[in-house]
């Protein structure tokens, strides 16, 4: 046969086929509309002898709906609470925080000009210990306002003590004697410094006052305790400090300090 007669063939079979098609939809159409007439006829009369289960049954239905609307809700809060921010984690307190309200144990010191120096036990007046270390970039923004401490309370009887805490043999943070000695004078201050030598180990000081991080400053009382401590080089420390010292050479504690 020729292509073009085939061609022709294809398109009639189409056709017909097409027509069957169109047939067949109309008598499932009609046998589909013919059921649901029933259904609802015979539900009709289900319902004319049965309207008390159904009333029972659409209770039912009724509870079932407000329970999923129930649980809808509550797994729409839970997604809500699944994007929310997590709750932020409680700031951690510094270890030497831990020291306000103690007595460090007494410890005499020697100063880098040969001044002996005692940390802890009753004294007649207020006394600041600056813990530092040479390497420290927020210590050398602290020092000058130690200094500034230090000049405006010195004729009160209150000594300043910066207490360098240099690790001392290796490590890139390691300083000798000599180095920590050559940086803190060529700072030129006036309060007086003592770091770890054969003859005053301020490392073991530094340890029972747990000053871990630097700078960290602790403000001691007349009677030896811990007055306050603050870490860091917070903006306006040193006037924070001069209120916490006029408060405690008025005869106050810490329970007078601002908040």
């Amino acid at each position: 046969m020729a292509y073009g007669s085939m061609e022709i063939k294809r398109q009639q079979d189409a056709v017909i086929i097409r027509k069957k098609g169109r047939h067949m939809n109309g008598k499932l159409s009609m046998l589909y509309s013919t059921a649901v007439i029933g259904l609802l006829m015979s539900g009709a009369a289900f319902a004319q002898d049965n309207s008390g289960e159904i009333k029972e049954l659409r209770k039912e239905v009724q509870g079932l709906r407000n329970d999923i609307k129930g649980m809808r809700g509550d797994i729409n809060k839970a997604i809500a609470a699944m994007k929310s921010k997590p709750a932020a984690r409680p700031k951690q307190q510094r270890p030497a925080m831990t020291m306000i309200g103690k007595k460090p144990s007494v410890h005499k010191l020697t100063t880098i000009d040969g001044q002996a120096v005692t940390v802890g036990g009753k004294r007649d007046k207020p006394q600041v210990v600056f813990c530092y270390a040479s390497w420290c970039g927020f210590c050398k923004k602290a020092l000058p306002w130690m200094d500034e401490v230090q000049k405006k309370y010195k004729d009160q009887g209150v000594q300043v003590l910066a207490l360098n805490l240099d690790q001392r043999g290796e490590g890139g943070r390691a300083r000798t004697e000599k180095q920590t000695e050559d940086h803190f004078r060529g700072l030129n201050y006036s309060l007086p410094m003592a770091m770890t030598t054969s003859t005053s180990n301020t490392a073991k000081l530094g340890v029972e006052l747990k000053a871990r991080s630097f700078p960290t400053l602790f403000v001691i009382g007349a009677s030896g305790v811990i007055e306050s401590v603050h870490v860091g080089a917070k903006a306006g420390l040193a006037n924070i400090i001069g209120k916490e010292l006029d408060l405690l050479l008025a005869g106050k504690n810490r329970t007078s300090f601002p908040k």
